[in-house]
């Protein structure tokens, strides 16, 4: 079992190297130390810090999954080879538990297809490396960004809301490739 650690050591451990880690990247220029930047990185921490909490308790933000004969079945009785086409292509999102069985979260459907708006969102985080998990959290919890709400809800109030819920996903996918 690991060693617990006082709060304020694990504290001052966690900020230690990820101010390591931002001052590297100021040095090699990669950051450039502006208010702006340091409110992304914040919001990024944050956002991450929530990422966190949610996997010891994926079921209270992914909610429901479908195992893939499920999925195929309410995708109208479509093939394994097509299901796994689509994930392959980034068109669907498929989660693999710690045994390796495949889930779909449910929240991604809609009328006996993937959501469209939230198919573009799939596609564009999983094209920029985020994982499958990250992905499911980064639509499925609840986030300021939106309002104190899943983005997966957030977006389907209005179009200007799927808009906004894009431009970030393509913001989060270009930053993660340009980190990692």
């Amino acid at each position: 079992m690991p060693k617990s650690l006082a709060t304020e050591e694990f504290i001052t451990g966690v900020l230690h190297d990820t101010e390591r880690r931002i001052r590297e990247q100021i040095d090699r220029g990669e950051i450039t130390p502006t208010a702006e930047s340091m409110q992304e990185l914040s919001n990024a921490l944050s956002h991450t810090v929530e990422v966190r909490k949610g996997a010891r308790g994926s079921g209270k933000y992914i909610g429901k999954v479908k195992d893939s004969r499920s999925t195929r079945e309410y995708l109208g009785g479509i093939s394994l080879q097509a299901l796994n086409d689509r994930v392959r292509k980034n068109n669907i999102l498929r989660l693999k538990n710690k045994a390796g069985r495949n889930g779909y979260p449910v929240f991604q459907f809609k009328d006996g297809a993937v959501d469209p708006q939230v198919r573009q969102i799939i596609k564009t985080l999983l094209d920029g490396k985020l994982t499958e998990w990250e992905v499911a959290f980064w639509l499925a919890v609840p986030s300021n960004f939106f309002d104190g709400r899943p983005a997966v809800e957030y977006m389907k109030d209005s179009e200007e809301n799927f808009k906004f819920v894009l431009a970030c996903a393509v913001q989060d996918a270009a930053d993660r490739r340009a980190n990692y």
